[in-house]
This record gives C-alpha cells, sequence and structure tokens, in this order.
C-alpha cells in the first residue's frame, strides 16, 4: 500500500509517540500547568529556606570583637583609669547603667558565638542543639525562659562552658532589669566557673566570660577578682593591645599604682607608639610628684591619642604638672586647647566631671543659692562650731589627717571630716555632736554625694597650688572660726580673706589658689553643697565623687 502523500510544508514527526496534533494543544488545561509551577516555586523555597537556616546554625562567625566590640571599639572602651570606680560606693540595691550584652547590634556577635558549630571533641558536642534554642530565647529577650533552658543543659552536663556562659548573659540582664544584686552575685559565679573552674574551654567562650566577669566584678566592688580575671584574659590573649591597656587602667582602679606603672611600661615595650599607655604612665608619674619626668608622657597622651583628648583630667594633669614645674604661661595654653576642642568652658573652670547647663560663676551670696535662711542660722552657731572644732584640735589625739590630694607646695594644711560623699562619719561625729545637727538641718550638704563637710586647719607657710574641684555639681562654703592675720585666696583673678563668724560661698570648679603667710594657725568649717540648679530628682541618680 501507498503511504498517504504529506501536505505541503508539513513536517514529519520525530516520534510518531510523541506527535500531538494541533487539536490536542487546543484542548491542554491551563489550571493543570498552573498547579505544576506552583508546586515547584514552593519546593524552591522550602529548599532555600532549609540552606539559610543550617548556614545560620553552622557559619563560623567573626570574633575580632569582644562583647559585640571590633579591635578599634575595645580600645575606646577602655576608660581612663585614674578615675576612682564610684559603683562599689553606690547603694547595693543598684546594679550599673549599660548597654545592653545581647540584645543591641553590637551584641549580636556574641549569642552568635554559642551558636558557632561545636567540635566532636567539645564537651558541648551532645548538647548543641539545645544550646542553640536557648540562645535563641536569650536573643528574643525571654531572658527568664533562657535561664530556665540553660539550667536544663547544666542539670545534665554540668560542666558545660556554654551554658555556664549562657547561664551568665541572662543573668545579667535579668540583674539589670530587676536591680537585683543576687541577679549580678550569680552572674558573676557563672563567669567564674567559666573562666576559672572548667576545662577544655573554647578561647573566644573563655574569653568573653573573662571580659564580662572583670567588668561585673568591678561594679560590684569585688576590686581583687577583677583584677584576677584582667590578667587571665591578658594571659590568653597576650597580642590583644586592648585588653593590655584594660588591665592597667583595672590596676590603677584597684589603686596598685606601682603595678598599673610597671604593666604600662611593658605595654610601651610591645607598643612604643601606644599613647594611651603614655599618658597613664604621665598620670602615675604626676601622682608620684615626679613631675619632670611625667611631663612628655602627658603631652604625647593629650596630643597624639584621639581617646585622651577627649578626657578633661588628662588636661588637667598635664596643665598642674607645667604649674609645679613653674611653667604657668604653659599651662594656660593647655587649658585653651582644652577649651578649643570643647572639654571646658573656658580656662578657669576646669572640673572634670560636670553637669550640663548649671550657672557657673565664681563667687555666690546666700541668696542666690537659695539656701540664704538655713546658711544664716548655721553662721550664727559659728562659736559652737568654732568650739568643737578646737576641742578637737587640741587632743593629744589628734584626729586631723593631712590632706592628700598633692595639693600644696609647702606647709602643713589637715582636716577633719564630718560628712563624706553624702555619708556622715559617725565616729567623728560623735565628737562634734552639735556641729553635725546643725548640719542634718542642711539637706543639701548632708546629702551631697559629690562634696564634703570638713574641718580645716592650715598652718603658717603653707602655700596651696592653683586648682580645681573634681565637679561643678556643688558650691563651696567657708565659715571663718580662727582668722589672723595673712591669710588669702584668689579664686579667678579675684583675691579675697577670711573673718571670724562669716561665711563666703565660691563654686570650687573654678581655679583657686591659697597662701598663708600669717604667724597662726587658721581653722575654717568647709560646707559643700548641692548646686542649686541640679534637680532633687537628678542629684540622686549622680554617682559619688
Amino acid at each position: 500500500k501507498m503511504a498517504p502523500r504529506k501536505r505541503k510544508n508539513e513536517r514529519a514527526a520525530p516520534d510518531d509517540n510523541l506527535q500531538v496534533d494541533s487539536s490536542d494543544r487546543k484542548t491542554e488545561d491551563p489550571d493543570s500547568k498552573k498547579r505544576s509551577n506552583w508546586k515547584i516555586c514552593i519546593f524552591v523555597v522550602i529548599i532555600f529556606g532549609l540552606s539559610i537556616y543550617v548556614a545560620y546554625i553552622l557559619h563560623p562567625v567573626n570574633m575580632s570583637g569582644l562583647n559585640g566590640r571590633n579591635d578599634a571599639d575595645a580600645k575606646t572602651s577602655v576608660s581612663d583609669g585614674s578615675q576612682t570606680m564610684k559603683s562599689s560606693n553606690a547603694p547595693k540595691s543598684k546594679t550599673s547603667p549599660r548597654p545592653s550584652s545581647v540584645t543591641s547590634e553590637e551584641g549580636t556577635n556574641e549569642i552568635r558565638l554559642l551558636r558557632k558549630a561545636v567540635p566532636e571533641n567539645d564537651p558541648d558536642h551532645e548538647y548543641a542543639a539545645k544550646i542553640v534554642v536557648a540562645d535563641l530565647l536569650l536573643h528574643s529577650r525571654k531572658f527568664l525562659e533562657a535561664l530556665e533552658k540553660f539550667d536544663s543543659i547544666l542539670s545534665q552536663s554540668p560542666r558545660s562552658p556554654r551554658a555556664w556562659l549562657g547561664r551568665g548573659l541572662a543573668l545579667e540582664e535579668l540583674a539589670e532589669i530587676e536591680q537585683s544584686n543576687n541577679r549580678l552575685d550569680a552572674c558573676i559565679i557563672a563567669y567564674k566557673t567559666v573562666g576559672f573552674e572548667l576545662e577544655k574551654v573554647n578561647t573566644d567562650i573563655k574569653v568573653m566570660a573573662l571580659e564580662r566577669l572583670a567588668d561585673r566584678a568591678a561594679f560590684r566592688g569585688k576590686q581583687k577578682l577583677s583584677v584576677k580575671a584582667s590578667e587571665e584574659l591578658y594571659h590568653v590573649t597576650p597580642r590583644n593591645h586592648a585588653i593590655a591597656k584594660s588591665l592597667g587602667v583595672n590596676y590603677l582602679m584597684t589603686g596598685m599604682n606601682d603595678k598599673a606603672l610597671l604593666h604600662f611600661r611593658k605595654v610601651l615595650e610591645k607598643w612604643p607608639d601606644d599613647d594611651f599607655s603614655k599618658a597613664h604612665v604621665g598620670f602615675i608619674l604626676y601622682k608620684n610628684e615626679n613631675y619632670k619626668e611625667a611631663l612628655p608622657y602627658l603631652l604625647s597622651g593629650i596630643n597624639q591619642d584621639p581617646e585622651i583628648r577627649k578626657m578633661p583630667k588628662f588636661f588637667v594633669y598635664t596643665g598642674d604638672t607645667l604649674m609645679r614645674l613653674h611653667r604657668g604661661e604653659e599651662a594656660y595654653d593647655v587649658y585653651r586647647e582644652a577649651v578649643k576642642i570643647g572639654l571646658f568652658p573656658n580656662i578657669w573652670q576646669r572640673s572634670p566631671y560636670n553637669e550640663p547647663n548649671l550657672r557657673g560663676q565664681p563667687w555666690w551670696t546666700p541668696k542666690e543659692t537659695g539656701y540664704d535662711k538655713t546658711i544664716k542660722r548655721l553662721v550664727n552657731e559659728w562659736e559652737v562650731i568654732r568650739n568643737e572644732g578646737l576641742a578637737v584640735l587640741n587632743r593629744t589625739s589628734g584626729g586631723f589627717q593631712i590632706e592628700d590630694e598633692n595639693l600644696r607646695e609647702k606647709g602643713d594644711w589637715y582636716q577633719f571630716t564630718l560628712y563624706s560623699q553624702g555619708r556622715k562619719d559617725k565616729r567623728n561625729c560623735q565628737r562634734t555632736p552639735k556641729t553635725c545637727d546643725l548640719i542634718d538641718t542642711f539637706p543639701e550638704a548632708a546629702s551631697c554625694k559629690r562634696g564634703q563637710v570638713k574641718f580645716s586647719v592650715m598652718h603658717p607657710g603653707t602655700h596651696v597650688w592653683p586648682h580645681t574641684g573634681p565637679t561643678n555639681c556643688r558650691l563651696r562654703m567657708h565659715i571663718g572660726l580662727v582668722i589672723p592675720e595673712g591669710i588669702s585666696i584668689r579664686v579667678t583673678n579675684e583675691i579675697r580673706g577670711w573673718e571670724e563668724g562669716e561665711a563666703f560661698i565660691f563654686d570650687d570648679s573654678f581655679e583657686h589658689e591659697v597662701w598663708h603667710n600669717g604667724t597662726e594657725a587658721r581653722l575654717v568649717l568647709i560646707v559643700d553643697m548641692w548646686h542649686p540648679d541640679i534637680p532633687i530628682n537628678r542629684r540622686r541618680m549622680l554617682s559619688p565623687i
């Protein structure tokens, strides 16, 4: 039989079984094709989502920074070090204000540290999935739930470094929220466990725990533990410049100036161009009254280091050093530079710890303070105050302590403190009960956390260097009790004297200087009071000085 003749222009199908004529294509269901496409899309989305999740869990995290900071940030986090740690003097029901260590943008890497892939030989390998779940709760600010999860892991694996670290992070956040020192103490124990008591701890985990331990222990007033943590931290990371500097600062905060000096000198052997450490070496030498050697170190700091140039106190130390070397004009050049970069309002007012928007004037009248009635009542009792002061001064046991703030060029200057940082010295007040009763009626003085109330005795031949007080938050009143001839005080460019039974008030954040060129001892009562422009609720929030 003959095959049917092909139509004109018709192409042969490659396979008869697969040939579809035009009528079949016209009748194909369009909804069926759409459903097929949707299935493919859904499948692709699921596979993509799973791959992202796996990568999120297992991808190694960049650990160049600690506590959410890179090396540059860590440098800027190192405090001056010359400042005494105030938090241990704060009410013990409070914890330190600080950025969250687990929920901020910067803190993300620290949380994900707990999500890093865990090697098979790591003690946390068996519980890695549970640690990730607890960590996700932590980052979601579900701190109580996270704490329960970490505790559950520890009940099964008591030596889990990541669970102990996670427990510490959760407790630290809860301590801040609840203002609970019990939580804070438990947090410190958790970090201490990771830092010192566990074996086979991942280096990144240990470093983070030690850094948090040093910070929280210092705040809690556990200075020895804080130093121990800092030392171990530096031992673990000896090439970390920021940690090296932080250890030196911690020595200073703990009052270990000699050890700090030795440490900073060793830091400079490793990093000779470290102007931050040079400034701290200069500060320690300044405190040791080694002004000539201190000066080049201090100048390097204030001229070269960006962080030091943000700290008013280093300009104060440098200027004071120049003053003590009798280079006063150069000292004022340093102060002018500080004014230029916005650290001081003018060359006279140079206190480092200040509140903004307070009236700044060298001399005050009682009426300007708003405390005039209380001041008048206090001054009217000056003879009672004088008699108690003389009684303490004349006893062989004394009780007056030498001025120890390195302010005297020569001579003898002693003080007998009744109130300091808003707290009464009960032992001394038992010896001067009437004076303390009078101060108790002056709450703006008795509660002044940034000042003192004290008897001050200055002997003939004394000269007090030009200096400023530490803060603009207070005003200082002198009540003249025993005033011989030949004594004067300069505040900015005005010189005045004392009178028995009279009082004057000045802002000691302005430069002042004292000369005693008389022949007998001078006795005054010094009363610091809150600056009247600081609201009462703000006064409660300020740290003691």
